[in-house]
C-alpha cells in the first residue's frame, strides 16, 4: 500500500495504464487531496488540493470521461458521493460525458443531458430553497443565504438531493460491486 499523499508531500500519485480498482481506491483512501484522471491523448492525472481538483471543461474536452476524488471527511455522516456544485461550475460538466466521483462507498456515475446548462439547473434548485450560489457568475443576492455560509455537511445533502432531483445520477456503484466497477473501469480504460 502507498503511502498517503498530502498537499505539501513532493510524491505525487502515479497512475499508470491500465487503471486499476486499486489505483481508484488510493485516490479515495491513501490520499489527503482529490486527485482527478482524464485523457488527453495520455492519461493525465491532476493532483488537486484537499477541496479541489483544478480539472476544466477546457483541459477535459477531448477526453470521454473524468474521474475525481472526495476523501472522507470522518466528521460528518453524510458521504459526499455527489457532484459538488463547485465541481459543476469549475469543471464545466461536459454533457453526454461519462463523470465519476470515487468516494468512501464507491464509485457515482453521473453525466448532463445535451439540452441543459447545468449551472442554471443548480442556481435555481438552490434558490428555490433560499440560498444564493457566489461561484463564478456573481449570484449573491441579499434575499437569499450565501452558500459558503451553510455548515459543509448540509451542503453534502444539498448536493444529494440535486444529484437525485435533477437525474444526473446514472447509478452509484459500492466497492463491493466488482462486476459494476469492472464496467467502469471498462469505460475509463476503453
Amino acid at each position: 500500500m502507498s503511502e498517503p499523499i498530502t498537499e505539501s508531500s513532493e510524491q505525487l500519485l502515479k497512475i499508470k495504464e491500465p487503471v486499476t480498482e486499486q489505483d481508484l481506491k488510493n485516490t479515495v483512501f491513501n490520499s489527503n487531496i482529490e486527485v482527478g484522471i482524464y485523457r488527453s491523448k495520455e492519461l493525465v492525472v491532476i493532483n488537486g488540493t484537499e477541496n479541489e481538483i483544478g480539472m476544466t471543461a477546457d483541459k477535459t474536452k477531448e477526453s470521454s470521461f473524468t474521474y475525481h476524488s472526495h476523501i472522507p471527511n470522518h466528521e460528518f455522516t453524510q458521504i459526499a458521493d455527489s457532484p459538488s456544485f463547485s465541481d459543476i461550475f469549475s469543471m464545466g460538466i461536459l454533457p453526454n460525458k461519462n463523470h465519476f466521483i470515487g468516494h468512501q462507498e464507491g464509485i457515482t456515475q453521473f453525466r448532463f443531458p445535451d439540452d441543459e446548462d447545468q449551472k442554471d439547473l443548480v442556481i435555481g434548485f438552490l434558490r428555490k430553497k433560499g440560498i444564493g450560489f457566489s461561484y463564478s457568475r456573481g449570484v449573491r443576492n441579499g434575499d437569499l443565504t450565501d452558500i459558503d455560509k451553510i455548515p459543509l455537511e448540509t451542503q453534502f445533502v444539498l448536493q444529494r438531493e440535486f444529484s437525485d432531483t435533477s437525474g444526473i445520477v446514472v447509478k452509484r456503484t459500492p466497492w463491493e460491486d466488482k462486476k459494476g466497477i469492472q464496467q467502469i473501469l471498462d469505460l475509463i480504460n476503453s
